[in-house]
């Protein structure tokens, strides 16, 4: 996970937050969705990687500031594995986990896109701006 920008203050926000259940259901009705639903999904096994992983998920969706300017692939990026010749969001088990499943509809539905890799972006902006 790319380093999280949790200072004192937004650190203060979050718990405030996550300790308002009303609040997080009506300012972020997904990550609200998110944190009742992942709980009961199979994760990665790895109990400190899953809680790792929820926390870049709740603190960039909740308007946290991302290090490297992308925040989907700070979230997901060390989950990424290659699997042939594509690269797979599975944290490098072959069957991946259903919470893992579950949080890319999540964070596909809030970025609107498919999870790019930074050499993807690269690319793309070779191509357009040649």
């Amino acid at each position: 996970m790319a380093e999280l920008r949790l200072t004192g203050e937004w650190r203060t926000e979050l718990v405030a937050l996550l300790g308002d259940d009303g609040r997080l259901r009506a300012e972020f009705p997904v990550v609200a969705d998110y944190l009742s639903t992942a709980p009961i999904l199979a994760g990665t096994g790895d109990e400190r990687l899953d809680a790792a992983f929820d926390l870049g998920l709740v603190h960039y969706l909740t308007g946290g500031d991302s290090v490297t300017g992308n925040p989907y692939w700070d979230i997901v990026g060390e989950l990424v594995f290659e699997r042939g010749n594509r690269r797979v969001v599975s944290s490098g088990r072959m069957n991946g986990s259903s919470r893992l499943g579950y949080a890319q509809t999540v964070l596909q539905a809030a970025y609107g896109s498919a999870v790019p890799s930074p050499e993807t972006v690269y690319w793309v902006g070779r191509i357009l701006f040649r």
